[in-house]
């Protein structure tokens, strides 16, 4: 599983990226960001919001979390995509696609629950967080 973590530095945009890492540590990495001080660099430079990224390429699987509010208030929108059955023919019947979630609600709890039902393939849990 590779990690993407895009943060601000003082003059633009810092991408780090991480692979191979456990459910446990990616969960570790998110709690371990001080979003409320990253979401604060990110307005005053005004240019990105920070952003945690998760991507297994050799099975179409993403999971995105960006940090937007303020330090008295902040959420993640959060997109989320992976393999499964897609309806097609106008709902009449179903294929095998990418199945495509998205939301602007999630808090941190929301987050680490969406990290681990990812991590773990639990694609009907994913579906109802979401």
């Amino acid at each position: 599983m590779k990690l993407s973590l895009q943060i601000e530095n003082k003059e633009n945009q810092e991408i780090l990226n991480f692979e191979d890492l456990t459910e446990k540590q990616i969960v570790e990495v998110f709690n371990k960001i001080d979003w409320v001080a990253e979401i604060e660099k990110a307005t005053e430079h005004k240019k990105y919001s920070p952003t945690l990224s998760l991507e297994e390429e050799s099975e179409d699987k993403l999971i995105w979390f960006s940090a937007v509010g303020d330090k008295d208030k902040y959420v993640f929108y959060s997109e989320c995509g992976f393999p499964g059955e897609v309806p097609s023919w106008f709902g009449l019947s179903k294929k095998i696609g990418i199945i495509s979630l998205y939301t602007e609600y999630f808090n941190d709890t929301d987050v680490v629950k969406a990290i681990k039902y990812f991590m773990n393939n639990e694609s009907e849990k994913l579906k109802k967080l979401y």
